[in-house]
């Protein structure tokens, strides 16, 4: 069984169209799938915990045609900085993922909307920093835990349904979920949602047209 790849083992591989990582890669080098244009479906069944440190090393780099990505029923963590400038990313199938990693959708240009399901309980932080298409996000009533600034550079997004009355982390500004955001519109808080967490929206001048409180109590 394959164990390991190394450090640019499909660089550039123009032709591939669909792969599969199997659950008994122990280690992966950087850039393994970077710059793999025709890329279109990944099968993701390994819950390796990646040690890449820059974005520059993502495992599926410059994928811009990328929009099927199966997680593994066994995968729970998405790695850090799995992702950088992929395709549109349409069909995500999460499984039992329960953490998603430090900027593990960093820098997607073509990612228009992120339903996050329930069952996602950690939101690493910068994980979607310089999603710029992204409109609409769903924060899932499972989150509990997000680390620092987790949309940062999100510019053009438009609308947020947050559903979870779990979270209790955001105790400086620099936790904020939606720090710096200036166009959101429209803010949904789901029926179960009794406080709004502090710094929530920290210096985020947007125009909040609509907002939706439903059984909100208590602004943190």
């Amino acid at each position: 069984a394959v164990t390991s790849m190394p450090d640019l083992a499909f660089r550039n591989y123009k032709n591939i169209t669909e792969v599969t990582i199997p659950k008994t890669i122990a280690s992966m080098g950087i850039s393994c799938f970077n710059g793999c244009s025709g890329l279109e479906t990944v099968h993701y069944n390994t819950n390796l915990i990646s040690a890449h440190k820059a974005s520059s090393q993502a495992t599926f780099g410059d994928t811009s045609k990328l929009n099927n990505f199966y997680f593994g029923d066994e995968v729970t963590a998405i790695p850090t900085y799995l992702m950088i400038s992929t395709g549109p990313l349409e069909n995500i199938y999460w499984n039992h993922v329960t953490t998603i990693g430090f900027s593990a959708f960093n820098g997607n240009p073509n990612m228009k909307e992120l339903h996050l399901p329930e069952g996602i309980e950690t939101i690493g932080g910068l994980a979607l920093t310089g999603c710029t298409a992204i409109t609409e996000i769903t924060i899932p009533s499972t989150v509990s835990y997000y680390d620092s600034t987790p949309t940062k550079g999100c510019t053009n997004l438009r609308k947020v349904t947050w559903l979870t009355n779990k979270v209790t982390n955001t105790k400086v500004s620099s936790g904020a979920a939606f720090l710096s955001n200036r166009n959101i519109t429209d803010v949904v808080f789901g029926p179960e949602v009794t406080r709004v967490p502090s710094n929530l929206f920290y210096y985020c001048p947007s125009p909040l047209n609509h907002i939706e409180w439903n059984n909100v109590t208590e602004i943190g």
